[in-house]
């Protein structure tokens, strides 16, 4: 199995429901320690598969972004801790998330969670190449990248604002994870439009 052949059974499945989709990630061991890598070649068992899935609705012109991480087999004891912290960067970031909270508010809260387990996150350093290397979120509509920004610095989130909330982390020597699902911010705190489990090791 190959990063080309999911990547191409998915494109195909969005094509038949309407969904344009410029591309797809499914990147997997070290590969996947990069968040912005495309994937390509074999996968392996054993080993963390990113997939991240943004298309659009040729109706709507709107966009979708939403990404899972799997495995096949037996992860090592490092990338399994490493989804359950993520899982719960995730679910503190959704607890963050209400009108007149800040982008800030939501990335901080993520980046609490890794940090105390000792994990490095551009918040505590920089520089760092490791860890939590990206923002919790972005804003997503008829662009994939919009505001608000969940990030250091990301402004106020009002109803009707739509986000992605995908906190991350990623070290060549483990590969990466991340979760993403889509969120709308309404009236008293926030729906997630997301519809799909989050499950890590699969078959």
């Amino acid at each position: 199995l190959t990063s080309e052949r999911v990547s191409t059974a998915i494109e195909t499945t969005l094509l038949e429901h309407g969904c344009a989709l410029d591309e797809t990630i499914v990147a997997g061991g070290t590969q996947a320690a990069d968040p912005h890598d495309r994937g390509s070649g074999p996968l392996r068992a054993n080993e963390p598969i990113i997939v991240d899935i943004f298309p659009r609705s040729k109706e709507t012109k709107y966009n979708g972004d939403m990404t899972r991480t799997f495995c096949v087999g037996e992860p090592s004891d490092t990338a399994r801790e490493w989804y359950d912290l993520t899982e719960r960067a995730f679910e503190a970031a959704l607890d963050a998330i209400s009108p007149g909270a800040t982008g800030e508010d939501v990335h901080d809260a993520a980046c609490e969670v890794y940090e105390a387990a000792g994990e490095p996150t551009f918040r505590t350093d920089p520089e760092t190449e490791t860890g939590f290397i990206h923002s919790t979120g972005h804003g997503i509509g008829l662009d994939v990248h919009e505001s608000p920004g969940l990030s250091s610095g990301g402004e106020e989130l009002e109803p009707g604002h739509v986000v992605t909330v995908e906190p991350g982390l990623y070290d060549p020597a483990v590969g990466g994870i991340r979760i993403e699902d889509l969120i709308v911010v309404t009236e008293d705190g926030y729906e997630n439009l997301t519809d799909y489990p989050i499950e890590f090791v699969v078959g």
